[in-house]
């Protein structure tokens, strides 16, 4: 399975200027060429189109785009068939993952907002808001090409987190809720960034709602009230979604068998994961992975 990191980024021509744990590109085209072989991320992906057409698979969902057209994507996204136009314009910025958790632990919205900011669906801005978005990444551009001073890394950090809230801001806009003024997080709210954090460490193994709850060192039902109070889902729902994203990312990887798989996902035994995979996707592993050969 290709990876899509910084060492990627840093050699493509693609890329205007980079750093240890960041880039900017502006040259999609090079980047990610109209190709089907799938890629999983390995930071986050941040871009807005400006001229032209381009569609892709994130998690196995076409997404089409056009001028002002906002996309994000995730660590451990699987990406895929890209196509563009020939006319084809797009500014970028990639994050690397551990650089990444250092910016969340930075941005103050509560958590069921950062999950719809988190959202895979695409964001229009209007023709003011593209430029402001494109200005931010031309001034993280030049920070990046400046030489090196006691406050260039706290430059660049606040103008990705001016960025970030501006983006915050837009989606919130979308899904019409109101803004709201800076709260201190709630014990539940720092629960929840507590299992967030360990749902998506991909050196932890996945646990069931007692694992987690245990870890966290609260009742089951607790969690669970906490889960559904910020996100509408109870935490078992939380930890299946998560569990089949990763399933079917990891069943792309034909070097890995269905047993290891199972393994991995912390599954008592292949039949286990099986019958776990069947009841929510509708199609047994090795049904998926033959589907996405033909496809």
């Amino acid at each position: 399975m290709k990876k899509f990191n910084m060492e990627v980024v840093a050699a493509s021509r693609a890329t205007k200027c980079y750093g240890e744990r960041i880039a900017i590109m502006d040259n999609f085209g090079a980047l990610l060429p109209n190709a089907p072989y799938p890629f999983v991320l390995e930071g986050m992906l941040f871009g807005i189109v400006t001229r032209g057409h381009n569609s892709f698979m994130l998690d196995k969902q076409r997404y089409t785009l056009g001028p002002g057209d906002i996309f994000t994507s995730f660590p451990q996204n699987l990406m895929e068939d890209f196509r563009y136009s020939d006319d084809i314009e797009a500014t970028a910025v990639f994050i690397d993952g551990g650089y990444l958790e250092e910016l969340y632990d930075k941005v103050t919205i509560d958590w069921n907002m950062r999950l719809m900011a988190m959202s895979h669906t695409p964001l229009h801005a209007d023709e003011t808001e593209t430029k402001r978005i494109v200005t931010y990444m031309q001034q993280i551009a030049e920070k990046l090409n400046s030489p090196v001073g006691p406050f260039r890394n706290d430059c660049i950090q606040s103008l990705l987190l001016s960025l970030a809230y501006d983006v915050f801001d837009l989606r919130m806009r979308s899904f019409h809720v109101n803004d709201k003024p800076a709260v201190k997080y709630s014990s539940a709210e720092r629960l929840f960034y507590s299992f967030v954090k360990m749902l998506n460490d991909p050196h932890e193994q996945f646990l069931n709602v007692n694992g987690y709850s245990e870890r966290l060192h609260i009742t089951p039902k607790y969690f669970s009230t906490i889960c559904r109070e910020l996100t509408g889902k109870t935490a078992g729902q939380i930890i299946n979604e998560e569990v089949i994203r990763t399933a079917k990312v990891m069943l792309h990887d034909k070097a890995k068998s269905i047993r290891q798989i199972s393994e991995e996902l912390n599954f008592a035994n292949q039949s286990h994961f099986a019958s776990f995979f069947h009841r929510h996707v509708g199609l047994s592993p090795q049904r998926f992975r033959n589907q996405m050969t033909h496809e």
